[in-house]
């Protein structure tokens, strides 16, 4: 049911930080740290993070949000992104390939 935004509880209520802002203010408290998209997400957001083998469509969906996010972020050159290759990661459950992580972008 729609609500009139000239409604007493349309015009009391802030909407608080949008996803990019909440990404960049994760990153920026984290300076000299990169992180995956879904540590990211873990970290920044309210909501649960679900592991892929628990709810692959939910982690699979909020996976590629989060790669749209943060490459309109990279794009306005407000976080780096690297692919790194997961043979030379520590703690990496998958040996081929490569794994994408984020920073913020230097000043």
């Amino acid at each position: 049911m729609p609500i009139k935004t000239d409604s007493d509880v349309w015009q009391e209520n802030e909407a608080g930080p949008g996803a990019r802002e909440r990404i960049v203010e994760f990153l920026e408290r984290n300076r000299g740290k990169a992180f995956t998209a879904m540590e990211i997400h873990r970290h920044s957001f309210d909501a649960k993070t679900p592991e892929a083998e628990e709810d692959y469509a939910s982690y699979s969906a909020i996976l590629t949000q989060m790669t749209m996010h943060l490459a309109a972020l990279s794009y306005h050159g407000e976080v780096e992104g690297k692919p790194l290759p997961n043979e030379e990661l520590d703690d990496n459950d998958q040996q081929d390939g490569h794994t994408a992580y984020y920073t913020v972008a230097d000043d």
